[in-house]
């Protein structure tokens, strides 16, 4: 049997290893914990109750800032939601003074109804509660610390009724000739009995409303006083002061 020769032990002296020079780093941690504990006016050590103290007094600058910003944006929002209910009061009125009604351009029997159909939804610009969008106001857009002054000059809060008038009777008048045209076409087809043809005239009818239906709300996004978008923006980009 053949007997590897293994190495023999190592008598050289074995050296300590070499530790980090990093003795000085505890000096540094000392003075740091100093510096947090030491009054940053008069330099002497502060307690448990100074240190509390000066936590409460930070919370009372930060009430005093929101305040300082909800004395700007809390008006403004208020102000906002009457127009907006004024609006949408005034438009609806108008659509239904202007505007065709569900069955004045439809014709239907027992089974079968051909339609141009509805032609926009009422504005509901205003939210159901302006509470509601103060508190949301304060909790989720609002800054949360610091102070700030907010532009809010690109919020709209009047309206002319002269402009929105015209524009919806201009709109309506184009509603009310696509409906003539429907039924001058629908009714021959619907008296042969042909339902699919007056089926594609339906939605021929119903396309045409399209356009008319994306020239009003274009016209009404600069005439109206818009949703709550621009006191949005206003709040993300409000100037810090201190």
């Amino acid at each position: 049997m053949k007997t590897e020769h293994l190495p023999m032990p190592s008598t050289q002296v074995v050296n300590r290893p070499s530790v980090p020079k990093t003795r000085f780093l505890y000096p540094l941690a000392a003075v740091c914990v100093a510096a947090l504990l030491m009054s940053p006016t008069s330099g002497e050590a502060q307690t448990g109750s100074t240190i509390m103290a000066a936590r409460a007094t930070t919370g009372d600058d930060i009430g005093a800032d929101k305040a300082f910003m909800k004395a700007q944006y809390e008006p403004v929002i208020r102000k906002h939601h009457a127009a907006q209910k004024a609006f949408d009061a005034f438009y609806n009125a108008k659509i239904a003074e202007h505007c065709p009604t569900r069955d004045q351009y439809a014709h239907f029997g027992s089974a079968w109804r051909y339609e141009q159909g509805q032609f926009v939804e009422p504005s509901a610009l205003a939210s159901w509660n302006v509470e509601t969008n103060v508190v949301v106001t304060d909790e989720a857009y609002a800054p949360q610390e610091g102070r700030y002054r907010f532009d809010f000059s690109k919020v709209r809060m009047t309206f002319e009724e002269a402009k929105v008038d015209a524009a919806i009777k201009s709109a309506c008048e184009r509603v009310h000739a696509a409906g003539r045209d429907f039924l001058a076409k629908v009714d021959p087809v619907i008296a042969q009995k042909d339902w699919d043809n007056a089926f594609k005239l339906e939605g021929w009818a119903k396309g045409r409303l399209s356009p008319i239906r994306h020239d009003l709300k274009i016209a009404m996004n600069k005439l109206s006083p818009g949703d709550f978008s621009e006191i949005q923006l206003a709040l993300m980009n409000g100037a810090r002061i201190s």
